[in-house]
């Protein structure tokens, strides 16, 4: 179909408040049209894309039934009333992935990687489910997955996809290193180029830059702590949806809220706020690390879980950061490498300090997951940074990252590059979640630090390179989300954000469009072209 018929079909809906809920009828799952306190799931969903950048789903489960039917109808539910978005995301998704191979096809080799690694998950849930909790929770999830499989299917969109295609989809993160390894093993295809990072050409250089996904920061002021975070990503990705969920599961109970797009059964952004049965509130982010070294492919194996299966059983299952990286190590595949951050906002003293074990941060690649509490570092530095460039010195080793000091400079390094001096520059006014959030959405080429260029910066613009630059592409920082421990002691989870979507445009910088981008593009359905959205509350 011509693109201009698919964004014709695309175009961005009204904004109505759109109610549903989902009963057991005839022992088949059915939709309503309205909210009901009764049925197995209930909640609804509003798409403001036009207005604000974001769409916003809520669903909660019915305790009263069983766990099982309680998470096919939680991912029904979902799948049906985001269909519209999801189908859009579905075509923005495909279009990007298989741009990777030249000849524009998944490979059978990718394909084969996740129907072994779904019949995995699907084995061990059917021995272990009722004996062990941690498979027990893993069979609840792979339920979601299908039941937003099927409620997508049911709500009669003309893309009708499968539950392997909604896998490949919500493991678009995992992917990273799924799909180099398997191309790699698979010696006689030669449709994935691999980058040589030994001798760190530009094809390195670029699969580093589009790698580069996210900048977070952690800071103490007052007495009060913030957390925030921005994504990078592509700007066909831009189809957002912040969720809020609330699982009545027997065990595992749940109540998080979290940024995301359609068809995702997690962040992948990753920007979370999570209440405990207890009470506390915790935040959750990561920012994406490079693996540099192909030899660790050899670890990515499908019989393990992928991150987005793992980090949702993390929030489920902990009661505190350091319980959340025992759960999360645990089936590591080492996909979707990233810097964890675990805080627990409620562990802060009077005097504006953390408590021992209120802030932990983990490091994971393929076959070994490094975590400790750094709760002292954020004490000691007022400020924690996060900017793709990996803390531990084993795992900043062992991804490779010392050859590309020495052959890049100082740009591959942890405390030298652009956006290590740019957070230790700035991070004293950033106070409170309005002052990190106006942080995350930093970019002055004007800053010596940034030294001219819109990619260099905290809230990075690549689409503002000149277009003869390598590395110009539609990619960057395309939102901002922040909370602090007074906007969660005061406020629902739901409503506790400061969130903002689309490319920065502050010091200057002007509005990203799509129709006035200059460039290669990708299929970007179910958004508005104009992106100057102002930053509003999350809901």
């Amino acid at each position: 179909m011509p693109l201009f018929l698919l964004l014709a079909l695309f175009a961005v809906v009204s904004a109505e408040v759109v109610p549903g809920s989902v009963i057991m009828q005839s022992g088949s799952l059915v939709f309503q049209n309205k909210e009901d306190a009764k049925a197995i799931a209930s909640g609804n969903f509003e798409d403001v894309m036009n207005s604000t950048g974001w769409s916003y789903l809520h669903v909660t489960t019915n305790g009263d039934y069983k766990d099982g039917y309680q998470a096919i109808s939680a991912g029904y539910l979902e799948g049906y009333l985001t269909a519209d978005l999801l189908e859009a995301q579905w075509h923005n998704y495909h279009d990007h992935f298989v741009s990777y191979f030249t000849d524009n096809q998944v490979p059978d080799a990718v394909i084969t990687f996740f129907t072994d690694h779904y019949s995995y998950m699907v084995q061990q849930t059917q021995m272990k489910a009722y004996s062990d909790d941690y498979w027990y929770q893993v069979m609840l999830r792979l339920k979601e997955l299908q039941g937003m499989t099927d409620g997508y299917n049911a709500a009669g969109k003309k893309t009708q996809l499968s539950v392997i295609d909604m896998l490949m989809m919500t493991s678009e993160g995992d992917c990273y290193e799924i799909v180099p390894a398997v191309m790699q093993a698979a010696e006689k295809d030669t449709r994935l180029s691999i980058p040589d990072f030994q001798a760190f050409d530009i094809e390195a250089e670029r699969h580093f830059h589009f790698r580069t996904h996210c900048s977070a920061l952690i800071k103490l002021s007052g007495n009060e702590v913030a957390a925030g975070h921005t994504t990078w990503t592509q700007m066909s990705e831009m189809v957002r949806v912040y969720k809020s969920f609330e699982y009545n599961f027997s065990t595992g109970k749940a109540k998080y809220s979290f940024s995301s797009k359609p068809g995702m059964l997690f962040s992948k952004d990753d920007y979370y706020t999570v209440e405990t049965p207890a009470g506390h509130k915790m935040v959750v982010m990561e920012t994406t690390n490079s693996i540099m070294n192909t030899t660790l492919y050899q670890f990515v194996k499908p019989q393990t879980l992928l991150t987005w299966m793992r980090v949702p059983l993390a929030i489920r299952m902990a009661a505190t950061p350091q319980q959340w990286f025992e759960v999360f190590e645990k089936e590591n595949s080492g996909t979707y490498c990233n810097q964890w951050m675990v805080l627990d906002t409620k562990m802060i003293n009077a005097d504006g300090t953390m408590q021992p074990g209120s802030f932990f941060v983990g490091e994971q690649i393929p076959g070994y997951v490094h975590y400790a509490d750094m709760t002292a570092v954020l004490n000691e530095q007022g400020y924690w940074p996060s900017y793709n460039i990996p803390y531990f010195k084993d795992i900043y080793t062992v991804s490779g990252y010392p050859n590309a000091v020495a052959k890049k400079g100082d740009g591959y390094s942890y405390t030298k590059c652009p956006r290590a001096r740019l957070f230790a520059e700035h991070q004293a006014t950033a106070t409170g979640a309005q002052g990190v959030f106006d942080l995350l959405r930093y970019n002055d080429p004007t800053d010596p630090v940034q030294n001219g260029s819109p990619a260099a910066a905290i809230a990075s613009r690549y689409d503002l390179l000149p277009p003869t630059d390598p590395l110009h592409a539609a990619f960057g920082a395309i939102d901002a989300k922040t909370t602090d421990s007074s906007l969660l002691r005061t406020k629902s989870l739901e409503t506790a954000s400061l969130i903002q979507s689309g490319p920065t445009h502050n010091n200057g910088r002007p509005a990203f469009s799509w129709s006035g981008y200059v460039g290669q593009t990708f299929t970007h359905l179910g958004m508005p072209d104009a992106w100057s959205m102002p930053q509003v509350q999350s809901k």
